[in-house]
């Protein structure tokens, strides 16, 4: 960590030493950087949780690394990198909950099913429209939209030779 504005926190007097075994066990200095970037950040994790370095054990080891699991660009890959095990396991989910369904009880339910289609299709209508009307995003009224008429060509001023209410 020497020549760098890193603090390596309470690991700071065994970083030279770290640095010189990793580079006599053949690692490349790119990755003895790295490996220095996680000693730094385990000894300014040690600092702020006030461990000492004679008390790390695998228990001080384990929540230091399920902190950085948990945090950063690191909790951000492994989203992305989890994301299609997620979604496979929740198709597999609602495909084998959809083999417990006997499909001789669905009619008896068609019409409780039709009427949340209805009102749900009906709340996100009045939703999108008190959101829209929220931030500004349009300027006509409900008979603009059943006479068909938007809502720039009806508040535009009219250009020279063309009369307000042409459509065109």
């Amino acid at each position: 960590m020497s020549g760098t504005r890193r603090k390596p926190g309470r690991l700071g007097p065994y970083v030279e030493g770290y640095r010189a075994r990793l580079l006599e066990l053949g690692y490349t200095p790119g990755t003895v950087r790295g490996m220095l970037k996680v000693l730094g950040q385990l000894g300014r994790w040690m600092e702020s949780a006030g461990v000492e370095a004679g008390q790390l054990d695998e228990a001080a080891i384990g929540a230091f690394l399920v902190g950085i699991a948990l945090s950063g660009p690191i909790a951000e890959k492994s989203h992305r990198l989890l994301a299609p095990l997620r979604d496979l396991f929740a198709a597999a989910f609602f495909f084998f909950f959809g083999l417990e369904i006997d499909p001789a009880s669905l009619p008896p339910q068609l019409p409780l099913a039709a009427g949340l289609a209805l009102i749900t299709g009906v709340t996100k209508l009045l939703t999108g429209y008190w959101a829209a009307g929220r931030i500004g995003a349009y300027e006509w009224r409900w008979t603009a939209a059943a006479t068909g008429r938007n809502g720039v060509e009806q508040n535009r001023a009219p250009r020279p030779g063309r009369r307000h209410t042409d459509i065109r």
